[in-house]
């Protein structure tokens, strides 16, 4: 696999360019994965149709330099240790949901963190999305935004906690759910502003972009903190099967079938 000389994505210098770059952290991919063999379901939300499995995820070619590329993967190797944490880091992390008064949510994951490294994980996953040229990322459009994506990944400015804020939910209820890929996708609001998400796995990623920073009064000490604090949402199974229901919505006699089809339930 060949390396190229050219203008890296990050550093904006021209150098030898690594071959591959995945633009979803390949970990969130294999976390599961008992050999090199192993898939994953892709589907589009809004076509609402299955697209093709997956073995090691999506990948651009020549866009990053060696030294870009290992920055960001010490993001993701940090990252990689607070969503799949070993047993015995879990002890004393979750608090029951029921102190909130939220029906959405069985419980919540408090987490400790450091905030530049998980934000730069963050940020990272958006902004690769957006420089892509692959049609699956093509709802991803920072627009001006990107400069200060870039930015911050080059440790050229800071981002507070409520500049692009995203919540991470853990989705409940369907025993092959980790094995499954949403497109990312964006969506519009009056009351959030611009949203971009997508389902990777287990967990549900929503970028909060509008400028004011303000996130739905439900989540909204859920996002990282400059004081190093995280929450992660579990969303009760009934609830699960709302958005699964909202993101594949055919005839509703027939969904059950196509949920044991994929290995859903």
């Amino acid at each position: 696999m060949k390396m190229k000389m050219g203008e890296c994505k990050l550093c904006l210098v021209t150098k030898m360019l690594v071959y591959k770059s995945h633009i979803i952290p390949n970990f969130l991919y294999k976390i599961h994965a008992l050999d090199e063999n192993y898939k994953m379901l892709h589907f589009n939300a809004r076509t609402r149709n299955r697209l093709r499995t997956v073995q090691t995820g999506i990948f651009d070619n020549h866009i990053l330099c060696d030294t870009c590329e290992g920055r960001i993967g010490k993001f993701e190797a940090y990252a990689k240790k607070l969503l799949y944490p070993a047993k015995e880091d879990l002890t004393g992390n979750y608090e029951l949901m029921n102190q909130y008064e939220n029906f959405k949510f069985e419980n919540i994951r408090n987490i400790k963190v450091d905030y530049n490294k998980f934000k730069s994980f963050l940020i990272s996953i958006l902004w690769k999305m957006n420089i892509s040229i692959k049609n699956e990322y093509k709802d991803i459009e920072l627009g001006l935004h990107e400069k200060k994506f870039r930015g911050y990944l080059n440790g050229e400015i800071e981002l507070k906690s409520d500049d692009f804020p995203c919540v991470i939910y853990k989705l409940n209820g369907y025993k092959h759910l980790d094995d499954v890929i949403m497109q990312p996708q964006k969506h519009k609001s009056r009351r959030d502003g611009t949203i971009y998400y997508f389902l990777i796995g287990e967990y549900l990623f929503t970028f909060f972009m509008s400028p004011n920073g303000l996130l739905p009064e439900e989540v909204e000490h859920c996002a990282i903190t400059e004081f190093g604090t995280m929450a992660i949402p579990l969303i009760k199974k009934s609830h699960t099967k709302k958005i699964i229901d909202g993101w594949i919505s055919w005839d509703p006699d027939k969904q059950e079938e196509r949920y044991k089809n994929m290995g859903w339930i």
